[in-house]
């Protein structure tokens, strides 16, 4: 039997940038398929109205995905991703104990 790994997304965006926008449905589709290696939660953060949680993240720009496994950060991701990209993110974090910082995927 083998167990989930639970994996944290925070998405940032902002209502007026369509790449955000894009990559936040994308989201919501890989969340409403479901991986089945990976328990996902995601918490969306809205760039324009949450300026203070942008800032504890170090996020200036939109769109960002961070994923984070035990409360760490395994993963940071900018820009535009399909929800195809997103499957393969997760898919590479679904064992985050072999992953190191330094072989983390990003797309910038």
């Amino acid at each position: 039997m083998s167990l989930k790994t639970d994996l944290l997304a925070i998405q940032f965006f902002s209502d007026t940038n369509h790449v955000s926008l894009t990559t936040r449905t994308a989201l919501g589709e890989v969340v409403n398929k479901g991986l089945s290696e990976i328990n996902l939660s995601v918490r969306a953060v809205d760039y324009d109205k949450e300026k203070e949680v942008c800032k504890q993240y170090g996020v200036y720009g939109v769109p960002v995905t961070l994923v984070f496994w035990n409360d760490k950060l395994i993963g940071r991701h900018y820009g535009e991703i399909t929800s195809e990209e997103f499957q393969a993110i997760f898919k590479n974090y679904s064992d985050p104990e072999e992953k190191s910082d330094d072989k983390r995927t990003e797309k910038q």
